[in-house]
């Protein structure tokens, strides 16, 4: 693969520079020249160097594997070797612990078709349909499947062939994308146009497009399209209630700024299927199954930051670079615990919880039905009202009536603070204590309750009673009354 670089005119292209000192590196490494040590801290100085000059450096192979390889359904997967990385939107150290095979191109409709055909998988006719409307040809990218499709066309492929394959982590999806050298884009750093990917810009697609149609849009290990034409499921998940898994790289209904390297977005719950959504899957051979599980039980050392003279420059949807380089290490870290997971091994004991660093974390963008970001996904964790307000979650308002009320106490209390406490609606307090007289009997003197206050409200209610029939009496006989006189009237006027 050539080397290239985003260079102004009359300046020199330091990408060749740069590959001559990375393969001087890996072969010192491969000699014993140098200790694991300094191979790993003189290879991160370098990537942090070349990506600060926009440089592009193609990935070095020591020859131990091919780096291309068909499986025994005859899919092409590229070879992607072990090492560091920069990772994310600030360009942090990641490290692969072991190599893997990812898929050349995401899974076509083709593909997909035959898993429908040779298993039970539930998949309905009206979503057959939706299918054929976002990838209307058999060599287009399947789309408008789920997080759950996806995995189920892996478990068929192990039982179908007793080899294993997953979906990839998005760390494993960067890497094969970006590139050791962290570029925005799989062929480097040129501008995005209608030449090198489907997406909508210069050109406004209806749905996905056959594979190969966009010769240039390759990465430095070799896969095809990992930009555009549909966003690829990862098998991350999310801490959030909605269970949101994370999509990579950008579709055909997005614009520009999506269809790149960096671009993250998420989609749930897990069984939901969009039309901009695929796939492309991981695929480890026995031998390098073992490997990888076996890579996982050493701990990953980080190398120590170097000093720069200033910050890195930035790239789209990248925040620019932190100043020291390399983040610092962390006790006992835990990367690759996701690998793990989709492995299925048992992780590692969990590390002590580190000190907060003063940078941000990186915000996770959701998506619309067109795939279009938002900033409405938070991985939330305590469900606090600000934390639910930002989910979109409304609160109910107090009843007017119990807010008039507690104001008017409260205005009662303030005012009248030397009569005594006043009550609150929604508050029990004792009843006063009944009047009582004394009331002279045969035998003496004594204490009975005062009853002339219910005496008075039983004649008050039995003298409306009466007061009330009387009037209606005398209502019947007035109406009757009118009724006479007008049928007199009447016989006087026809005679």
């Amino acid at each position: 693969m050539v080397a290239q670089s985003k260079t102004q005119p009359g300046t020199l292209d330091m990408s060749v520079n740069f590959q001559e000192k990375l393969e001087k590196l890996e072969n010192d490494f491969a000699t014993n020249e140098i200790s694991e040590t300094d191979y790993k801290r003189s290879r991160w100085h370098l990537l942090q160097e070349a990506k600060e000059q926009q440089a592009t450096v193609t990935p070095v192979y020591k020859g131990e594997r091919p780096r291309e390889t068909t499986d025994s359904m005859g899919s092409t997967y590229c070879y992607i070797p072990a090492g560091s990385f920069m990772f994310g939107e600030e360009n942090e150290y990641s490290e692969l612990p072991a190599g893997i095979y990812i898929a050349k191109h995401p899974v076509t409709v083709k593909e997909f078709m035959e898993f429908l055909e040779k298993s039970d998988w539930d998949y309905p006719e009206e979503d057959l349909e939706q299918m054929r409307v976002a990838s209307p040809q058999e060599d287009c990218p399947v789309s408008y499947i789920s997080w759950l499709d996806a995995k189920e066309y892996c478990r068929w492929l192990r039982k179908h062939t007793g080899e294993y394959y997953s979906l990839p982590t998005e760390e494993e999806w960067e890497l094969a994308s970006r590139g050791p050298d962290g570029r925005p884009f799989p062929w480097g750093y040129d501008e995005l146009d209608g030449t090198l990917a489907c997406y909508d810009g210069e050109k406004h697609y209806d749905a996905t497009v056959p594979l190969g149609s966009f010769p240039n849009n390759i990465s430095p290990f070799g896969c095809v399209e990992m930009v555009g034409n549909v966003w690829e499921f990862c098998i991350d998940e999310v801490d959030d209630p909605r269970n949101p898994h994370i999509l990579r790289g950008g579709s055909w209904c997005n614009d520009s700024g999506f269809a790149n390297c960096l671009s993250t977005t998420f989609c749930y719950p897990p069984e939901k299927r969009v039309n901009y959504g695929g796939f492309r899957i991981v695929f480890l051979p026995p031998d390098m199954l073992e490997e990888y599980r076996n890579a996982m039980e050493y701990e990953i050392i980080e190398p120590e930051p170097r000093e720069q003279s200033k910050p890195g420059l930035n790239v789209i949807c990248a925040a620019p670079e932190e100043p020291e380089g390399a983040p610092v290490a962390q006790e006992e870290p835990p990367p690759g615990r996701k690998a793990l997971k989709k492995l299925g091994a048992a992780p590692p004991a969990p590390a002590a919880a580190p000190t907060p660093t003063a940078s941000p974390e990186r915000s996770r963008p959701n998506v619309d039905a067109r795939g279009r970001r938002s900033t409405e996904l938070k991985q939330v964790k305590a469900f606090d009202k600000s934390d639910l307000a930002e989910m979109g979650v409304k609160f109910k308002r107090k009843d007017s009536a119990d807010e008039k009320a507690l104001q008017t106490a409260a205005n009662a209390t303030s005012s009248d603070s030397g009569k005594g406490a006043r009550a609150i609606p929604g508050e029990k307090s004792e009843p006063p204590p009944p009047k009582q007289v004394v009331r002279m009997t045969e035998a003496g003197a004594e204490v009975v309750p005062d009853t002339s206050s219910d005496r008075r409200k039983t004649g008050d209610t039995t003298t409306t009673k009466m007061t009330t029939a009387a009037y209606t009496v005398l209502g019947l006989w007035f109406g009757l009354l009118v009724i006479v006189l007008l049928l007199f009237g009447y016989n006087i006027l026809n005679r």
